[in-house]
C-alpha cells in the first residue's frame, strides 16, 4: 500500500477543481519563500561568523588579558562549533531575540526600531520618485516608438 502525500493529492485533484490549483500554487509559493529566507538566514550567519574581525577583540580591545578574552568567547558562545552556534542563533531569532550589536552594545531590535522610520521614509520617497520619473519617460518612449532616437531607447 502506497502513501499519498498532500502534494500528490493536490496534484491529482488539480484537474478537478480550480480552487485546489490555487491552493497548490499558494503552498508552492510559501515553500519557496521559506526556502529563500532560510538560505538568506544561513548565508548571512556564516558570512558574519567568517569575517576577519574578531568580535571579542572588538568588544574588549587588544589590551585585554587572556583570561578576559577566554571568558568573553565563552559568554558569546564562540567556543562552540559553528553548527551549534547557528542552531542557537536560529532558536534565538525564532523567539525574537536578535542579539546585541557590537558597535553600540544595544539590543539589535532597539536599533532597528530607532532607524526603521527613516528607512521607511527613504524607501517611500524613492518609490514615488521612481514612479514620477519612470512613468512619464515610459509613456514618452511608447508614444515615440517609431522614431529612431537615442532618447527614446534609453
Amino acid at each position: 500500500m502506497s502513501t499519498i502525500t498532500l502534494f500528490d493529492w493536490l496534484r491529482a485533484a488539480n484537474a478537478h477543481r480550480g480552487g485546489v490549483r490555487i491552493a497548490f500554487a499558494l503552498l508552492r509559493w510559501i515553500a519557496m519563500l521559506v526556502i529563500t529566507f532560510t538560505g538568506l538566514f544561513a548565508i548571512t550567519f556564516f558570512i558574519g561568523r567568517k569575517i576577519l574581525i574578531d568580535p571579542v577583540l572588538a568588544i574588549l580591545g587588544d589590551r585585554a588579558s587572556a583570561a578576559a578574552y577566554a571568558a568573553a568567547r565563552v559568554q558569546l558562545g564562540l567556543d562552540k562549533p559553528l553548527i551549534d552556534q547557528f542552531m542557537i542563533y536560529a532558536r534565538d531569532v525564532l523567539h525574537g531575540h536578535l542579539g546585541v550589536w557590537l558597535l553600540t552594545a544595544n539590543p539589535v531590535i532597539d536599533d532597528i526600531k530607532r532607524v526603521f522610520p527613516a528607512t521607511l521614509e527613504l524607501a517611500t520617497l524613492s518609490t514615488f520618485l521612481g514612479i514620477a520619473i519612470g512613468v512619464p519617460l515610459g509613456v514618452a518612449a511608447a508614444v515615440k516608438h517609431d522614431r529612431a532616437s537615442i532618447k527614446s531607447r534609453v
